[in-house]
């Protein structure tokens, strides 16, 4: 099981990166930046808000955090995320 791991993650990879899920940025279309921190680590996604209400990711973006970084409140983790992207 533990052999089928990396191609399992590669394939996982690839599905987030194609068509079906990212999209081209369109300066017409609404945009959203949600971001997320842990102690560790920060993430965030930008996305296109369509009129239907419907969103899809522009890109994806994650980093650890550096020591110091990690001894940041949780609300500058997350806009540490937002300057950072």
């Amino acid at each position: 099981m533990v052999k089928d791991c990396p191609a399992a993650f590669e394939q996982i990879k690839k599905e987030i990166c194609s068509p079906r899920v990212l999209v081209h940025y369109d300066p017409e279309v609404l945009l959203t930046v949600e971001s997320d921190a842990s102690p560790v680590g920060v993430g965030c996604v930008l996305s296109h808000i369509y009129p239907d209400g419907s969103e899809r990711p522009i890109a994806f973006a994650s980093k650890t955090l550096s020591r110091i970084e990690q001894k940041y409140s949780e609300i500058d983790k997350e806009a540490l995320t937002i300057v950072w992207l």
